[in-house]
């Protein structure tokens, strides 16, 4: 009976391998929706929005207007935590909420997952830039890892899918057992 089950759970590994290397095949065609990738260009389309409309504003100057479009984007998107319009001069001219605290300068004011830098233009000159901080989508480090959807798809159906493959397995096992003589 030992060695019965020992060959029913090598299969079921095996066939729950299998459904591990479908589902990562899936992930990588794009068949399994990336929840990350899409708020990523979401995000990424508001900035753009923001720079297109903040360009036109600082052109007339329109600071005022421009302030009052940037706090009413972010009181309406939860995962915004704040916005700057920050002059090329590097003086912050409109702050949203509690940008300066919030805000992690980086090395060529490179966009990440929760700070999205986006230059400004006035009459075809640069002019400044529109900085904003979004909530982060996971934490950082192997807990962010953790946390992302991919693995848990995987973790979930490989628990599932290894304990019903052995139950299964033991079931027809039974059934096909020429000692039995049924």
């Amino acid at each position: 009976m030992m060695k019965q089950m020992s060959a029913r759970a090598h299969v079921a590994l095996g066939q729950t391998f299998l459904l591990g290397t479908l589902l990562m095949i899936a992930m990588l065609l794009g068949i399994i929706p990336d929840e990350e990738r899409a708020l990523l260009e979401g995000r990424a389309t508001l900035a753009e929005a923001v720079a297109v409309n903040g360009s036109a504003l600082v052109t007339q100057s329109n600071l005022n207007r421009l302030e009052a479009t940037l706090g009413l984007i972010v009181g309406r998107n939860d995962d915004l935590l704040s916005a700057s319009v920050r002059h090329e001069s590097g003086r912050a001219l409109v702050t949203i909420g509690n940008h300066q605290e919030l805000w992690r300068p980086t090395a060529e004011a490179k966009s990440t997952g929760s700070q999205i830098v986006v230059p400004l233009w006035s009459r075809d000159r640069p002019w400044g830039q529109v900085e904003l901080r979004f909530r982060p989508l996971r934490s950082e480090g192997w807990l962010g890892y953790l946390q992302g959807k991919e693995l848990q798809l995987m973790a979930f159906m490989s628990l599932l899918s290894f304990g019903l493959f052995y139950l299964y397995l033991g079931k027809m096992l039974e059934l096909l057992d020429p000692s039995e003589g049924g």
